[in-house]
């Protein structure tokens, strides 16, 4: 008669691996020498790279054709700021919509217990401790700001797979703070 096939509750278990799953997890605090980094996809990197050519194809092309009216004026039409008042307007609103919250939303994070490296679509930087100021995540927003002495960057809640380990790394390692854990019941 053959041999029944045991289950994994009859199997030894190792008692390493156990413990090594329980401590995985967001809410599970790491030594504090370990550097993290969390990064947004390859997709919504491209999404931020269209959005500002986009941008600026448009900001670009609605100048130069306001240039070309100035140098060689047509015979029939001359242009004025006053009929193009509305596509002023509406470059306004896109360059501070969508080229700016482009540019500060952070790429890269890297957190170690000293300092914390931020790489977003322009530039690249390190702070440390003495540089931040306020970090802000409101849980009815889409964005959570990091205030620094220079300049204020944009964190994209959706586009991090890990946000609230991102979170709470940011609030216990850098600003001394216990987050209590997030509650997922709405309240």
């Amino acid at each position: 008669m053959p041999k029944a096939v045991s289950t994994l509750s009859e199997q030894p278990c190792n008692k390493k691996m156990v413990q090594m799953k329980r401590e995985e997890g967001p809410f599970t605090r790491k030594p504090k020498s370990e550097i993290t980094e969390y990064s947004i996809s390859r997709f919504h990197l491209a999404r931020h790279i269209l959005g500002l050519v986009l941008t600026s194809g448009f900001c670009f092309s609605l100048f130069m054709s306001e240039l070309s009216y100035r140098i060689h004026p047509h015979a029939h039409f001359v242009s004025h700021v006053k009929q193009n008042i509305g596509l002023y307007l509406l470059m306004l609103l896109f360059v501070s919509v969508i080229a700016i919250t482009t540019i500060l939303t952070v790429r890269k994070v890297k957190i170690s217990a000293k300092e914390i490296e931020i790489s977003n679509l322009l530039w690249h930087e390190k702070l440390g401790e003495a540089d931040l100021l306020t970090f802000r995540s409101p849980e009815n927003s889409n964005y959570a700001w990091l205030r620094t002495k220079r300049i204020i960057y944009l964190f994209a809640k959706k586009e991090f797979k890990s946000w609230i380990a991102l979170e709470m790394d940011l609030k216990s390692r850098l600003f001394n703070q216990t987050p209590p854990p997030p509650s997922f019941d709405g309240k």
